[in-house]
């Protein structure tokens, strides 16, 4: 009877053991994969920028056309559609902002996902500048961002 009771002990000890590695995996992975979201000020490049990015993110095509300057906002519209291939964006990162007078830039790091199965996501992550121009009404995207870059006649860098 005692050798039966060790291996039932044994057997409670490394079941609970592997639970409990486990459970520290899933929140490892929970916490990993938060991330705070900076928010910039009402009107500044970055801000503008962002609103843009997410805007495209959630698939809300009109809301990102409206932060760009109208000429530019005319010309991308009609690109704006199910025919334009749009990557599921994982993650944004604001590598540096410029201005310079009534002009800015602002770099940022896109990571697009594109799913591989249960355990394969593969992500691609590409550097991009966005153009700004001060309006009245704010900071304008001023030339064709990613991923309308033939919106107005450019090729992608």
């Amino acid at each position: 009877m005692t050798t039966t009771r060790k291996r039932s002990t044994g057997w409670w000890l490394a079941w609970g053991a592997g639970a409990a590695v486990a459970g520290l995996l899933v929140v490892a992975a929970i916490l990993a994969g938060r991330q705070d979201v900076t928010t910039f000020g009402a009107d500044t490049p970055e801000a503008t920028t962002q609103t843009y990015l997410q805007a495209m993110k959630d698939r809300r095509f009109t809301s990102a056309l409206d932060t760009f300057i109208d000429k530019l906002a005319e010309r991308c519209g009609s690109t704006l559609g199910t025919d334009l291939y749009y990557p599921d964006i994982a993650r944004v990162a604001l590598l540096e902002s410029d201005i310079n007078g009534d002009r800015a830039t602002v770099q940022v790091a896109i990571t697009e996902a594109f799913e591989g199965g249960l355990l394969n996501l593969n992500e691609n992550t590409m550097n991009e500048t966005i153009v700004l121009t001060r309006a009245s009404t704010g900071w304008r995207i001023s030339e064709a961002p990613w991923p309308l870059y033939y919106c107005d006649g450019k090729s992608p860098q």
